[in-house]
């Protein structure tokens, strides 16, 4: 398991043995995860976001407004970045909630249902106690089944829905709130 001030990097296997590597991104990753993200926008109906990122600079800004309590993991497979997953305060602005992070998943198809976003979460698991979060939230779309499973099968539970929440070209989309608590 990593710890802080370790080099943020970790060897993995997916369900087929195959040797992935998870460590926190880099300035130089945005490129990469741009294009995992704006594949995943693509899909309409498995994110709420909606609008693709138009260039590496926008990527770059929204990642150095990170703070030290927030982080993007990115895996790699290969030495190509397929998948990452974001830690994030959940409320910047209500200074009582800053002991809940949220969370976000993003993975190239073709490498779904391999273990990639469960090396994830493992490392996002250990930085978020090490920043002492103590609880995880994750908002699925509805309709995204495979995401609500995988937060099932790592722990986050049911919580609540937020109905129409989403709006994408003018059709409505409830959003799943899930959650899970940080023990040591």
């Amino acid at each position: 398991m990593l710890q802080v001030g370790d080099v943020l990097s970790a060897v993995h296997k997916t369900k087929g043995e195959k040797k992935i590597v998870v460590r926190e991104a880099k300035l130089s990753d945005c490129e990469a995860i741009m294009k995992i993200l704006n594949a995943c926008i693509l899909e309409k109906g498995k994110t709420s976001l909606t609008k693709p990122i138009k260039n590496v600079e926008e990527e770059k800004k929204f990642f150095l407004s990170l703070d030290e309590k927030e982080v993007i993991f990115v895996c790699e497979s290969d030495r190509k970045i397929v998948g990452f997953q974001i830690l994030y305060i959940y409320s910047k602005i209500i200074e009582s909630t800053h002991h809940v992070a949220g969370v976000g998943t993003f993975v190239l198809p073709n490498f779904r249902g391999m273990g990639v976003g469960t090396a994830l979460m493992k490392e996002t698991f250990n930085f978020a106690r090490k920043r002492n979060y103590e609880k995880l939230i994750a908002e699925v779309m509805r309709s995204n089944n495979k995401a609500k499973s995988f937060y099932k099968k790592m722990g986050f539970k049911k919580v609540g829905k937020l109905t129409n929440q989403v709006k994408i070209e003018g059709k409505y989309y409830d959003v799943i709130v899930m959650e899970t608590l940080l023990q040591e």
